[in-house]
């Protein structure tokens, strides 16, 4: 335990002792590096040295992937060699090595260790060896070196090892020995150890004052398990953080609404609908504006067809996700039921409405022995795909990667296994297949290693194949080498839909354009889109794939949808000035709703707590007037200001719900399932124990009740005769996690992976969260009467009668930002209020 510990986090400190938390790899490193120094005099040579460290690792680091331990092994080596250079330039006498001593440090009683005590002439240095770079510095006010107490337990087991020895009259020094400097990088290492004073070494001598004065600063402050920190740079990395601040409550979601349509004899469209409603053969560009109901248009549209003689199957709907598919074939249901079309009995369950994905695994079930499949493929999971890479990079080791942090995955860094996976994912989506073309996909730092990452994505298609997996990419891009055996040919579809046509990549174009140019039957294709509501671009989507349709079939109809009835005339006067100034393809929002409206205020706000205050103060004033908390919708470009909002608000007493994507991985009764999971897999770890206890509302800082129940589950598992009764007790300790329905939707799909023994689904529960899993499930259906808190990306498609809309993050140079603040601008019905600070100027500047 870090004396420290208890200023910082007494809960900490109690933890420290109380959970044990497993094998993790920083307490791996930690214990070469130990066994390391130890076992090497200052006078070992450097082959020496890293014959040491490689027979280490050999013996020690089979938990980290070999690649991995390759990396971590070939920094250590020049970590530990810098020191020992360093050690050969001063006068040093070793007296001691790995010795621990009961001393008194601050008026209490603690068990201090130290790796070396050292004579340098004129004093002692009591040293620890921390492989990691230095969390303090002489010249720091917050963590000064008189004021931390490790330092001064350091000095004080150094001095009773001393006077073990019987020497006396030298001062002893307590001394942190960072082996990795405070001036190192990811990218470069310095040359020469403690290069600059505090680089490495950190070490005090206290006098009787300081430690009185320390004393009195800490007086009473013990471990209390009771007591935690409320800074939360301190929970920042904590192995604790989940098990302190993890909440658990069950979420379910919400029942669908029964919706009526209206009957279709009352619905009255504008000319440009009609005239689509009309339109029959040939190629169609529909430039639909936000909010033009061109939903609705193009089920009647289908259904026309069909009342003419079309038969259903004869008709290919293509949208982008599983959710707008749905609603597509509920409102082609419902409307074929109404009144007016009953008596024709359309058979609207033979429409053939599909996902571009879904579509293209339809053909690949059929057609799966020509491209070398030996069953139909399935989608490969984000597991199994990792691990393909991790074998792949075995024989790849040098490309300029992160090696030594395979699964990092954060905005501006990412370790090798992920930054791999980006690109081939980015590879397949825009359909490579040369050197050229790779080198035209990569960053500068990768262009020299092209040929090699060539051959690592055509490595990891081949692996694919022998699995019959196939990546969600491949579902497109395999489709589209069918092409030779003359599959679209024989395509029955005499029409084809393509909405949301703005959000389009490479491979998707290039279909549409193939069965256009083979399908003997087409009599029409009609792409649906508005290119302002292009925002996914970090998927490879472009909308120049609608821009440029005209180019790709110079005979094609534009049909405008540009009525809007949705928000009232103010806001559809800002959403205009964007498209003015924005738009490529000619268009001007018509307002269908005659009300007068309020315009939509624009407020400078320059500080992000103030923003917050205002939200709350107008959320306040807009339920005291009789606003649903669920008519009101929250904008900001990140979750972590929705987080920040939403803290406010419940300060505040105001209902909210967050509706963006979440990790998978990151759902609290997931964390649990995966915490007992690894439990049963290793029975140390009573910290992943600790936190599924804490989902069934058990104490989780009660040490003793954790290891009795610890003994009595792992001797219980133990003793099970069978896989099956092994996989059933896991089933049955889950059920009420189960009750939350991520956690459910995260236990059937491991249900469905085939898996014989319990042991592989306890690795797979582990490797979810050891590979950093971004898998996400949609939160927009919660059941919740709340101001809804959500990001303008996944707010795309949705309405409120109330928008807040925060600028401050959007990044006003940018194309996509612009077509993104369209987007949210167009979420609002009635009521719109927009914050930004100075920096937003452009973005103000579009919509003033």
């Amino acid at each position: 335990m870090s004396i420290s510990d208890i200023r910082s986090c007494p809960r900490k400190a109690y933890l420290r002792t109380a959970v044990d938390s497993g094998i993790i790899k920083a307490g791996i490193l930690r214990g070469i590096v130990k066994d390391v120094l130890l076992s090497s005099p200052f006078s070992t040579g450097e082959a020496a040295l890293r014959k040491r460290i490689r027979d280490a690792f050999d013996a020690k680091a089979d938990r980290l992937l070999p690649f991995e331990a390759e990396a971590e092994r070939e920094r250590m080596e020049v970590l530990l060699w810098r020191y020992l250079e360093f050690e050969r330039r001063q006068k040093n006498k070793i007296l001691a090595e790995n010795f621990v001593n009961k001393v008194k440090v601050m008026g209490d009683d603690h068990s201090v260790s130290a790796h070396r005590l050292i004579d340098r002439g004129t004093a002692l240095e009591c040293i620890r060896y921390l492989y990691k770079q230095p969390e303090m510095s002489y010249r720091s006010r917050k963590t000064p070196v008189e004021k931390n107490p490790d330092l001064l337990a350091l000095q004080r087991t150094g001095e009773a090892e001393a006077a073990k020895l019987g020497i006396t009259g030298k001062p002893v020094f307590g001394s942190f020995y960072y082996l990795k400097s405070s001036l190192d990088t990811s990218r470069s290492l310095e040359s020469t150890f403690e290069s600059r004073l505090g680089s490495n070494i950190i070490n005090h001598h206290f006098t009787i004052g300081e430690e009185t004065a320390l004393a009195k600063e800490l007086s009473g402050q013990k471990p209390d398990v009771a007591l935690c920190t409320d800074d939360e740079r301190e929970c920042y990395d904590c192995i604790y953080k989940d098990l302190c601040h993890t909440e658990f409550v069950k979420r379910s979601l919400e029942e669908k609404p029964t919706v009526e349509e209206k009957p279709l004899d009352s619905i009255h469209m504008t000319p440009s609908q009609r005239r689509f409603v009309e339109f029959e053969s040939g190629e169609c560009r529909v430039n639909a504006v936000a909010g033009s109901g061109k939903t609705t248009i193009v089920t009647l549209r289908t259904l026309r067809l069909i009342e003419e003689g079309c038969k259903p199957e004869q008709i290919l709907m293509i949208t982008f996700t599983d959710k707008a598919c749905g609603e597509m074939k509920s409102r082609l249901h419902r409307y074929a039921c109404g009144s007016t079309l009953k008596d024709l009995n359309i058979e609207t369950d033979k429409i053939v409405v599909r996902t571009f994905n879904s579509f293209g695994q339809e053909l690949l079930d059929t057609h799966y022995a020509k491209l070398g499949f030996t069953e139909a493929p399935q989608l490969v999971d984000e597991i199994l795909k990792k691990d393909i890479i991790v074998n792949l990079l075995d024989s790849h080791r040098t490309l300029p990667i992160d090696y030594r942090n395979p699964f990092l995955d954060l905005p501006n860094a990412c370790g090798a296994v992920v930054q791999i996976g980006r690109i081939i994912d980015s590879l397949k989506a825009n359909h490579v297949e040369t050197v050229d073309q790779v080198e035209k996909m990569v960053t500068m730092d990768m262009k020299p290693r092209a040929k090699e990452l060539l051959a690592i994505y055509e490595a990891y298609n081949a692996k694919l194949v022998e699995l019959n997996k196939i990546d969600y990419e491949d579902q497109l891009r395999l489709i589209l080498k069918l092409k030779a055996f003359g599959v679209f040919e024989d395509l029955p579809y005499h029409h084809i839909v393509v909405d949301e046509f703005q959000d389009s990549n490479g491979n998707q174009i290039s279909l549409i354009l193939e069965m256009a140019k083979a399908a003997k039957e087409l009599e029409s294709i009609v792409v649906v889109g508005d290119e302002l509501q292009a925002i996914y671009g970090f998927r490879d989507a472009t909308p120049e794939n609608l821009i440029k349709f005209s180019d790709y079939f110079p005979g094609m109809v534009d049909i405008p949808l540009e009525d809007n009835f949705r928000s009232q005339s103010p806001i559809i006067e800002m959403a205009n000035r964007i498209l003015s100034r924005e738009a490529r393809i000619a268009k001007v929002i018509k307002a269908h709703r005659k009300e007068e409206g309020i315009a939509p205020v624009l407020m400078d706000i320059e500080k992000a707590d103030a923003e917050r205050e205002l939200y709350v103060k107008q959320t306040k004033k807009l339920l005291r007037d009789g606003v649903k908390p669920r008519d009101i919708a929250v904008l900001c470009r990140t979750k972590s200001e929705l987080i920040a909002v939403q803290k406010e608000m419940e300060d505040a007493g105001i209902p909210t719900i967050l509706r963006v994507p979440e990790v998978i991985g990151d759902a609290p009764y997931v964390k649990a399932i995966i915490g007992l999971a690894s439990f049963l897999l290793n029975h140390e770890d009573t910290l992943s124990l600790a936190l599924y206890r804490k989902s069934l509302g058990g104490d989780p800082f009660d040490a003793d009740a954790l290891k009795k129940d610890a003994e009595e589950l792992g001797k219980k598992y133990d003793e099970l005769g069978s896989e099956a009764e092994r996989i059933a007790l896991f089933t049955g300790m889950i059920q009420d996690a189960c009750e939350d329905y991520i956690a459910k939707a995260f236990a059937e799909d491991i249900m469905t992976k085939g898996f014989h023994t319990a042991g592989e689904i306890f690795r797979y529960c582990v490797k979810y969260k050891e590979y950093k899993i971004k898998e996400t499930k949609s939160t927009a259906h919660e059941d919740a009467d709340a101001v809804n808190l959500i990001t303008v990306h996944s707010a795309k498609g949705l309405e409120w009668p109330v928008v807040l809309l925060s600028l401050k993050k959007f990044k006003p140079a940018n194309e996509e930002e612009h077509r993104l603040l369209y987007v949210a601008v167009t979420r609002a019905k009635e009521k719109l209020l927009i914050t930004y600070n100075k920096k937003q100027q452009t973005l103000v500047a579009l919509v003033s």
